[in-house]
C-alpha cells in the first residue's frame, strides 16, 4: 500500500537559511529539502541516504580498518612481491621486445642488401642502355649534314680538327663553300634544291618574299653568300647570280 506523505512548511531567518543550503550543499545535496529531510530520517532511525562527507568517513573507515588488519611486514611484503611481478613482467616484456628488435634488424638488413642488389641491377641496365643508345644514334658528320642540309663552321664550337672534319665532308659529296670568316658544308642534294630557288624562282631582291620561298636554312645560307660577295643580284634581268661558277657547281 502506498504511504500519504505530508507537506511540512518551515519559517527560518534568511541568514539561518543561508547557512543551511551552505551545508547541504558541502553534504552533497542538491536541494535543501533532501537534506532536511535526511536530518529527519536519521534522527529516527529511518532509512535514509548518506550524505556525501557520511560516505567519505565510513570509506575512511573501512581501509583504517584495512590498514589496521595489515602488518608492515605484511605490507611491505606484499608490495615487494607486486615489484618483484612488475618486474618479471618487464623482464619478459623487453626479452620479447629485443628479440624481435633483433629479428627486424636481420630483415632490414636482408631488405637493404636486396634493394643494393636491385639498384646496382638497374644502374649497370640503364648504363648499358643509355651506352648503346649513344652507339646506335650516335650521327656521323655526313649523317648530320643530311638530316641539316647545311653546317656553319662558325656552329661547330666543339669541333677540334675543323680542316680535318671540313675534308671528310667533302670527300663524303658535301660542298664546301669558302665564305666571309668561316666555311659551309652543304648537302649535295640540299644545294641542288636550293640553287634551283636562287637562281631561278626568285626574281626580286624583297627580304620578305625571299623568306617565303625559302626554307629557315636556306634563307640563312642565302644571307650568309650575300653578306660575303658570292652572289648578287641583277636588277635588269631581276635575277640572283654567282660571282663565280666555281659556286654553282
Amino acid at each position: 500500500m502506498e504511504k500519504r506523505e505530508k507537506i511540512i512548511a518551515i519559517k527560518l531567518p534568511s541568514d539561518v537559511y543561508d547557512k543551511l543550503v551552505l551545508k547541504s550543499k558541502i553534504e552533497g545535496y542538491k536541494l535543501v529539502s533532501d537534506y532536511i529531510r535526511n536530518i529527519i530520517y536519521r534522527e529516527l532511525d529511518l532509512e535514509y541516504e548518506a550524505s556525501r562527507i557520511e560516505r567519505l568517513e565510513e570509506e575512511i573507515k573501512d581501509l583504517r580498518k584495512i590498514f589496521d588488519e595489515l602488518s608492515v611486514d605484511k605490507i611491505y611484503s606484499r608490495i615487494l612481491r607486486k615489484i618483484q611481478d612488475m618486474i618479471n613482467s618487464i623482464s619478459a616484456e623487453s626479452t620479447k621486445a629485443l628479440q624481435r628488435i633483433a629479428e627486424l634488424s636481420e630483415r632490414i638488413d636482408e631488405i637493404e642488401s636486396r634493394i643494393a642488389s636491385v639498384e646496382q641491377k638497374i644502374e649497370h641496365a640503364l648504363e648499358a642502355r643509355v651506352s648503346y643508345k649513344a652507339v646506335e644514334h650516335r650521327k656521323t658528320g655526313l649523317e648530320r649534314l643530311k638530316e641539316e642540309g647545311v653546317l656553319f663552321e662558325s656552329e661547330l664550337k666543339r669541333l677540334r680538327d675543323r680542316d680535318r672534319f671540313f675534308a671528310y665532308l667533302e670527300r663524303g659529296g658535301a660542298k664546301i663553300i669558302e665564305a666571309a670568316g668561316e666555311r659551309i658544308a652543304v648537302d649535295r642534294d640540299f644545294w641542288e634544291n636550293f640553287k634551283y630557288k636562287l637562281f631561278n624562282e626568285i626574281t626580286t631582291n624583297n627580304d620578305d618574299y625571299i623568306k617565303t620561298i625559302l626554307s629557315k636554312q636556306e634563307y640563312r645560307l642565302f644571307i650568309k653568300l650575300k653578306e660575303s660577295g658570292l652572289i648578287y643580284y641583277d636588277s635588269i634581268e631581276r635575277r640572283w647570280k654567282p660571282v663565280s661558277k666555281d659556286l654553282v657547281e
